[in-house]
This record gives structure tokens, C-alpha cells and sequence, in this order.
């Protein structure tokens, strides 16, 4: 049965909040946050789209700027405007499912979810997870870690070159973890091991996503970063108490 008028579709929508702590309005602490939940479901017969979202809103604008963004650009269709607001995001993956179930009646559900979680927080430096899963069909669903560090001194995200005060020596610590996490032997060259997805020089890296977690700095592979999607992602935990002078932020 193909669909011609988009009434044949039943929309449920909602959004909901819930707070952590006091909400950001009724604070003078900009990094009080409140978690706000964006919830949408468009179904037509047995095949659905949906959105769920899960993020803190701050008091410090910037901060929730850079939020929104990063949300924004992880459900965006190519070709999209980097400027698009997250409820204009959010209603262009339902109505590119919409257009495309039209078009293809037979087209199956698609599901898009993120969360974003406080990892870490400290007097100088705040350090945000967002977790993303997506399957708009395909051979399998896809999932996805980034992390947002922000210095809370200068209002301003943290890059990982900016982080990272010696590379040559946290890359060395992320190899002995990395080799403990896949069971490579010490006398194993890694490019000769023959699963692994080197540098061009075939050498070990670091990894886009780097981030705090408790006492930890956390180095995460993608799938499909370092490894094929059947090994899925890799996570790697560091001690903060063995990274001063090796990383920014770890001198208590």
C-alpha cells in the first residue's frame, strides 16, 4: 500500500524533562544542569522512525551551544547546514523516513538515539559522552562515542592536541593497554597480527574520542576506526594518577 498524504501517519511526540540538579535558571552555577529528553515516534503500520534524545542543559551558553551542535551534526543527512537547530534536526530525519516510505512502502523502521552523560567534573574542566545509535537501514545498525572536554576557566572546548601535552608517551601507555585489551603479545608486531587498522605508516595511533570518566582517561575506537565492525569498539582506561605532565587537567 503506498502512502500519499502524510495523515496515513501516526505521530507521537514528547519531551520530557527531568532534573539532576537545580535547574540552570535557578542557579548562579553555570554548570548546574538539568537533563532534558527529546522523544518522537512516526509509524505507519508495523514500520516506525524514531528519535531519542538525552542531554544536559546548562546555565553557560557556549557550553550548550556546543552541545546542540555536536547532537545536531550526528543525525544530520549530508548536505544539511551546519546551523540547523536541533528541533529542525530532529523533524528532518523524520521527514526524510517520511518521504523515503512514500516513495518505498516496503522501506523497514529507522531508530536514531543519543545520550549524553556528565563523565567527568572538576573545578577547571568538564568532560561530556555522547553515545549515538542509528540504523536507517543497511546491513546493521551503527553506534557511535565522542567526547566534549571543556575548560571551565576560559569558557572554551578543549581539543585533543590541546589536551595532550605529550603524545609520544601517552601513545606509548595506550599501546601496552591496547595490546593487554586484544591479547597481542609483546614480541607481536601489531600490523603483522593482521587485524588492526594502522596509521599510514602502519603504526599504532590514538584515538578520535578521548575523554575523563571517573579517575580514568578514556581512549575510544569506533568501530570501524581501528578494527573492522565485527570486533566492534575498543575501550581503553588510563589512571589520571600516572598521567600529570602527560595530559592537561590531571594535577589535582
Amino acid at each position: 500500500m503506498k502512502f500519499n498524504h502524510l495523515l496515513a501517519f501516526v505521530v507521537v511526540s514528547s519531551l520530557v524533562f527531568s532534573c539532576q540538579t537545580k535547574k540552570p535558571e535557578e542557579s548562579q552555577d553555570p554548570w548546574a544542569f538539568e537533563i532534558k529528553k527529546i522523544e518522537q515516534k512516526t509509524c505507519a503500520g508495523k514500520e516506525c522512525v524514531s528519535v531519542d534524545i538525552s542531554y544536559p542543559v546548562f546555565g553557560d551558553k557556549k557550553l550548550q551551544s556546543l552541545i546542540e551542535r555536536i547532537i545536531v551534526q550526528g543525525m544530520s543527512f549530508e548536505g544539511q547546514p551546519e546551523t540547523l537547530s536541533l528541533d529542525s534536526a530532529v523533524q528532518g530525519f523524520m521527514g526524510e523516513y517520511i518521504a523515503l516510505k512514500k516513495e518505498f512502502p516496503d522501506a523497514i523502521s529507522w531508530e536514531y538515539s543519543m545520550e549524553v552523560r556528565v563523565s567527568y567534573q572538576s573545578d577547571s574542566l568538564l568532560s561530556l559522552a555522547f553515545d549515538s545509535f542509528s540504523f536507517t537501514g543497511g546491513a546493521h545498525p551503527n553506534s557511535f562515542r565522542s567526547y566534549l572536554n571543556f575548560d571551565k576557566n576560559t569558557g572554551q572546548g578543549i581539543t585533543n592536541s590541546e589536551l595532550i601535552l605529550e603524545e609520544r608517551t601517552l601513545l606509548s601507555k595506550a599501546e601496552v593497554e591496547f595490546r593487554k585489551y586484544h591479547a597481542v603479545g609483546e614480541d607481536m608486531n601489531l600490523k603483522d597480527d593482521g587485524r588492526f587498522f594502522l596509521n599510514e605508516r602502519d603504526e599504532f595511533f590514538l584515538p578520535a574520542a578521548i575523554g575523563f570518566e571517573l579517575d580514568s582517561l578514556v581512549l575510544y575506537y569506533n568501530s570501524y576506526e581501528i578494527g573492522p565492525y565485527v570486533m566492534g569498539p575498543t575501550e581503553l582506561k588510563l589512571p589520571l594518577s600516572e598521567l600529570a605532565g602527560i595530559v592537561a587537567f590531571t594535577n589535582k
